[in-house]
């Protein structure tokens, strides 16, 4: 399979979360492109969680990047040498208390494959509960709801959704 060539390649960002690469390509049928940005992230996992009573494990959390409140699912960003599906379990107890009986790993996307490098992982977990209070973080302003499958379809029917990774992995969870 042919891929584009890299002619030049600088790093314009290079920090713990981020790395920013201009880069100059040559495509598969021999054209130039002098300016082409890409964006290295750490890989992350978003979780898609059932509790014992069949709700989702859903949060709200205010998303500075988008200046708003958000629907979204438990995730974050997974540890250097940590697996997804243990980055997933980690990432559902700290911001929510639950734990679960089971974690499969259902694989990932490219959130937006043309710039960014990274992959957001999907993680489903089943027949949780909660047992701990989520870890206190004051970096963050979240809250934790549970919701029925239906009345979740329902939110995303109504346009109350707007985060592409939290959708994508409810799909690849078969919830939606």
């Amino acid at each position: 399979m042919p891929i584009f060539k890299v002619l030049k390649k600088e790093c314009l960002v290079d920090s713990e979360y981020m790395k920013v690469y201009k880069e100059q390509l040559e495509t598969t049928k021999g054209a130039i492109i002098d300016e082409y940005y890409t964006v290295k992230k750490k890989d992350c996992v978003v979780v898609v969680a059932r509790t014992i009573n069949n709700e989702i494990i859903c949060l709200n959390e205010y998303k500075y990047g988008a200046k708003e409140y958000l629907n979204t699912l438990p995730s974050g960003h997974i540890d250097e040498k940590e697996d997804p599906v243990t980055a997933g379990e980690r990432e559902l107890k700290e911001e929510t208390g639950f734990d679960g009986q089971k974690s499969t790993y259902l694989g990932y996307i490219h959130e937006y494959a043309s710039q960014d490098l990274n992959k957001v992982h999907v993680v489903y977990i089943s027949n949780a509960t909660k047992n701990t209070d989520p870890i206190e973080d004051n970096t963050v302003d979240i809250s934790t709801r549970l919701i029925t499958p239906l009345d979740l379809k329902k939110e995303i029917a109504e346009g109350k959704w707007k985060s592409a990774s939290p959708l994508a992995a409810l799909t690849l969870a078969n919830v939606l």
